[in-house]
């Protein structure tokens, strides 16, 4: 079967319901009160301009989803005890943050079917709650249920061997690191701001561990850090490692609060740098897995931003070209933050290092 255009999952209750007060790291000490940092409109916006573009976005299709998963499905990776806590054996009341993040787990397995059996080329999972700070019987960070690890475990039901995982959040992916530890068939990899969140996690030690030793490759950047050391981290580090891996299946927790004016995180990415990312992971994933790749939504949250980064990579993933401007890079051009510090250089060397050391089949 030939695959066809980028499919977009997303469901009205990801931007109606409310995950409650929380709070923002500014730096790695200080933190920051919010009532509602996590705002439905963080993803509200990001369908908008779906709908807005819809006329440039010809190979792009919006599937909704109204079907939350079974409670089995949580409980594959997630402690019962836990599941039972955010309510999912009891009747879920409609538009809750329970309903939502059953919603998201659906919203991910079914894009995964639909990427994996070839219906479409791939796919981008917009969800809310976020996934990638949930572990097995905990959640954090805004995250209820880990989608990403979901997505990898229903991957596996459907036949893939090897999986890779490329987060690109601003801040650590300890889910699917503690998720896959000791698993050799899973390469989980995380970009993100040296220091940041969660705290005590995301250094370049953690590598797995037992059969899985060598397939947990984390990079924590410095702030600051922008498209030049983020293409460097491709170019010398991520895709080495992901050639040795040789997977079958590509998934991208996607985070957008990378961004130069997002409030959680000092780094120092823009619109066409998140284009550039999405670039090279569909290429990675023509090269290795036919094509399969699946885009997971995690942070952002600079929501005047937000819905460039986000167009660009759904113009990367279709290859349509909507021809909307960014008005901030006309105003600052596209040419900040293209330094490689001498600190990112020796994270570099450190991690080129681990990337030619990541098990082959």
């Amino acid at each position: 079967m030939t695959a066809h255009g980028t499919a977009v999952a997303w469901s009205p209750v990801f931007a109606a319901h409310d995950n409650g007060p929380g709070a923002a790291f500014l730096d790695h000490q200080v933190l920051l009160p919010d009532e509602r940092w996590d705002r439905g409109a963080r993803v509200g916006c990001l369908r908008d301009i779906l709908e807005w573009s819809a006329a440039g976005l010809p190979s792009v299709r919006l599937v909704e989803i109204d079907a939350p998963a079974d409670p089995e499905v949580v409980t594959s990776f997630h402690d019962p005890g836990y599941a039972a806590a955010q309510g999912i054996f009891d009747a879920v009341p409609p538009g809750s943050r329970t309903e939502a993040g059953l919603l998201a787990v659906a919203a991910v397995r079914d894009l995964c079917g639909q990427v994996w059996h070839r219906r479409v080329r791939n796919g981008y999972a917009l969800v809310r709650p976020a996934g990638h700070h949930s572990e097995t019987d905990s959640a954090g960070g805004g995250c209820l249920f880990a989608n990403g690890v979901l997505a990898a475990l229903r991957a596996r039901e459907l036949g893939a061997r090897r999986i890779v995982m490329i987060d690109w959040d601003a801040h650590h992916g300890n889910s699917q690191q503690a998720a896959f530890w000791d698993d050799p068939t899973v390469l989980t990899i995380s970009i993100h701001q040296n220091r940041h969140f969660a705290p005590g996690t995301g250094g370049t030690d953690a590598r797995g561990d037992g059969a899985g030793f060598g397939t947990n490759l984390n990079v924590p950047v410095p702030m600051g850090s922008g498209g030049g050391v983020y293409r460097a981290v491709f170019d010398e580090v991520v895709r080495p490692a992901v050639d040795r891996f040789r997977p079958d299946m590509v998934l991208v927790p996607s985070g957008l609060d990378a961004s130069y004016l997002d409030p959680s995180a000092r780094l120092a990415l823009h619109s066409a740098d998140y284009r550039w990312l999405a670039e090279q992971v569909v290429e990675l994933a023509e090269r290795h897995a036919g094509g399969r790749l699946l885009l997971t939504h995690e942070g952002g949250y600079a929501l005047p931003y937000l819905p460039l980064c986000f167009l660009r990579i759904i113009e990367a993933l279709s290859g349509d070209r909507t021809g909307v401007d960014d008005p901030f890079l006309r105003r600052w051009g596209t040419d900040f933050a293209r330094a490689v510090p001498a600190e990112a250089r020796e994270l570099l060397a450190e991690c080129r290092r681990l990337a030619a050391e990541v098990p082959e089949p």
